[in-house]
């Protein structure tokens, strides 16, 4: 038991002596010569300062008390020590002291300057109290907080049963998700739905472009009737207002469009011979001409001497007009001597008449004869007097006699014609002679 006492005192007698140098260490620490040398004066023995050996050997033996209590179960006075051990030196530290009066050694001191300098020994003691007192509050206030702790691990408690509640909620969460996906499938139902009735629109879709593209057939059949208006419009105003697209020769190859007079002239074929025989071959050919549109064939205006009977008439227009008719037409037929003065160049496209009566033509065979509408030449300068611009798309042309519709009033037994060869117009052959000829009817190309 006395023992345990002596320990026991021992440790009491070692934290009051740490206390001791506690308390005693600002003074100590901050006043620059020992405290009894400046307190008794000279012949007393030195108190040592607290340098940093000094401090350490303090925080070892709080640390120690520290330990002490560690050991005896009880943590909150531990760390008590252990925090004032940790906050004591620095507030130690912190008081400073300073002397107003220094005193030499032999000489005798004021009172009052000694008395100053009790006074501000006394202050700084004051103020290191103060801290000390400062220091005590803060250990307190720490070793209160060690015991808060336990309250806020009591809370943890009840957090952690607050999240056990929300890992039930959200299972419940999950549950509802079960139902959400439900009506998502039963909404891709309806997706399936819809689906199909895009594929009726498809349907009605295909039925439309179906119908689209009957108006576009529709369109189409337009579109080319419209196309051949514009063309034969071109056609017609080229020909109108440009001079050398008078004569157009036609797609079938076989006429020619006179765009001055509205003629459709049949155009010849073959090369001419000089050395044909006078007497024709379609007069004796069994049949009559193997080629009615051959350039050299000459035929007869009348056989019994007036009447339009020869074969001129009976084979050559004839044949020309037969079935569906020669380029698709069946009435083909002689021009008159106006149309043939048309195409001819020389004087003979303003004759109007070789018998007068009282300086009045008596014998005009048509009203346009000799009035030249087409602004032909009157003279001819080339072998072949007929119009250039003609016989370089309507066949060749004998530079000779050919026929005309007309006859002479005067003198039935004639008829009027044209001769390429010279450019003129004559009333004096017999109609029983043979001449060559062109047919012509009133038309364009294709009508």
């Amino acid at each position: 038991m006395l023992e345990i006492l002596r320990v026991r005192i021992s440790w009491r007698v070692a934290f009051q002596g740490v206390l001791g140098l506690v308390y005693a260490s600002p003074a100590l620490a901050d006043w620059g010569e020992p405290w009894g040398t400046l307190v008794w004066g000279a012949g007393v023995p030195a108190v040592p300062l607290l340098d940093g050996w000094g401090l350490s050997l303090l925080l070892i033996a709080v640390g120690l008390v520290g330990a002490y209590w560690a050991r005896r179960s009880r943590p909150g006075l531990a760390v008590s020590s252990l925090v004032v051990a940790l906050v004591i030196p620095l507030a130690v530290a912190a008081g400073t002291v300073t002397v107003p009066n220094t005193f030499t050694n032999g000489t005798a001191a004021d009172a009052d300057a000694v008395n100053a300098n009790f006074d501000a020994v006394k202050t700084a003691v004051n103020d290191n109290d103060n801290r000390i007192t400062t220091a005590q509050s803060t250990a307190d206030s720490n070793a209160a907080g060690i015991s808060s702790a336990f309250p806020v691990i009591s809370g943890n408690t009840s957090n952690i049963s607050t999240n056990t509640a929300g890992i039930a909620f959200s299972a419940t969460a999950i549950s509802g998700n079960t139902s959400n996906v439900s009506t998502n499938a039963a909404g891709i139902s309806s997706s399936a739905t819809a689906i199909s009735g895009n594929t009726s629109n498809i349907s009605t879709n295909a039925a439309g472009i179906s119908s689209s593209a009957t108006a576009i057939s529709g369109n189409t059949t337009s579109i080319a009737a419209l196309e051949a208006q514009g063309i034969s419009a071109c056609r017609t105003l080229l020909a109108a207002l440009v001079p050398r697209f008078r004569f157009e020769a036609c797609a079938d190859g076989l006429t020619v469009a006179d765009g001055a007079t509205g003629l459709l002239w049949e155009r010849k074929t073959g090369t001419f011979d000089a050395s044909f025989p006078a007497s024709s071959v379609c007069e004796t050919a069994v049949g009559g001409c193997p080629d009615r549109h051959n350039v050299n064939n000459r035929y007869a205006w009348s056989n019994t001497g007036t009447a339009p009977d020869g074969n001129a008439y009976t084979d050559f227009l004839v044949n020309l007009n037969a079935g569906s008719g020669f380029a698709g037409h069946t009435d083909w037929r002689l021009p008159v001597i106006s149309e043939l003065q048309s195409i001819l160049v020389g004087t003979g496209v303003t004759v109007t008449s070789t018998v007068t009566v009282n300086s009045t033509n008596v014998d005009p065979p048509d009203p346009a004869m000799g009035t030249n509408p087409t602004g032909q030449p009157t003279i001819c300068g080339s072998f072949l007097c007929i119009d250039p611009r003609f016989t370089a798309i309507g066949g060749p042309t004998v530079p000779n006699l050919y026929w005309s519709a007309s006859s002479v009033r005067l003198s039935p037994f004639f008829a009027w014609n044209a001769i390429f060869g010279n450019g003129l117009v004559g009333d004096g052959i017999n109609k029983t002679a043979d001449g060559w000829v062109r047919a012509v009817r009133a038309g364009t190309c294709g009508s």
